[in-house]
């Protein structure tokens, strides 16, 4: 039997090797949706990194992450260990997995707003109904709605999830999420006025002429992206860059 008094600084010396050694390998165990590639990418251990305390655990959070935004909300690590490769000379990193079964989108909940909305936005996001709950997808849907907004009126519009309730439905025998989302439209704002910044040579209504915006038009970002384009096609100014959109005191658009 070994002395507990010579045991311990052998197992000292056995965790200093292993810390000492690089990764060599990912092994994946388990998975049936995603590749053990998409794994080995999540966890962003590099191969050939050395080991370092905390390494195990950090990369476990990061697949969790990636898991739960792809809609594996019930997922669980069965095992994750570090071994020896056979020359001892590296390790292995060995993680088991069970994915669980995914959780469905049932609802989007909308609060603040309009009957336009419903025509314009809704079907944004009513499509993903039925399909795996996922953070990119709405994301997307967000942007796009974001988009329609700035084109509208409306540049400072924000959408807020509020929540989403995760439940589990024992009559689809599935795990569903209705997902609640506030809209924020704030004053709708037009283009009150036009500030020409750093013309020292052209007149400014040479400049407001080309841009073809009239005082108190709805504000588009679609058109005022399309300013500095139209303005360097003149080939009379430097680069010209994007236009900035503010609200002045007196509460107008510039």
């Amino acid at each position: 039997m070994l002395n507990p008094v010579n045991y311990i600084p052998i197992f000292l010396l056995f965790i200093s090797s292993i810390f000492a050694q690089s990764v060599e390998k990912i092994n994946i165990t388990g998975n049936n949706e995603f590749d053990a590639d998409d794994y080995a990418n999540w966890s962003r251990i590099i191969i050939g990194e050395k080991l370092v305390p905390g390494l195990l655990d950090s990369a476990k959070t990061r697949i969790a992450s990636e898991l739960s935004d792809r809609g594996y909300l019930d997922f669980k690590f069965d095992s994750s260990v570090v071994s020896l490769s056979t020359d001892s000379q590296k390790i292995i990193i060995n993680i088991a997995v069970t994915e669980g079964s995914p959780t469905y989108v049932n609802h989007f909940i909308f609060t603040g707003a309009d009957s336009t909305d419903t025509v314009k936005v809704f079907p944004l996001f009513n499509f993903l109904e039925g399909e795996i709950l996922s953070k990119y997808d709405i994301e997307q849907s967000v942007d796009n709605s974001l988009v329609y907004f700035e084109n509208s009126g409306n540049p400072f519009a924000k959408i807020i999830i509020n929540s989403v309730y995760v439940y589990y439905d024992s009559l689809k025998n599935e795990s569903l999420a209705d997902i609640h989302l506030d809209i924020q439209k704030g004053k709708e704002r037009t283009i009150d006025k036009i500030e020409v910044l750093g013309n020292a040579n052209t007149k400014d209504y040479v400049i407001t002429r080309e841009l073809r915006i009239n005082k108190g038009e709805q504000y588009s970002q679609s058109k005022v992206d399309e300013l500095p384009k139209r303005l360097n096609r003149l080939r009379f100014f430097d680069p010209v860059q994007e236009p900035q959109f503010y609200i002045n005191r007196e509460g107008e658009g510039v």
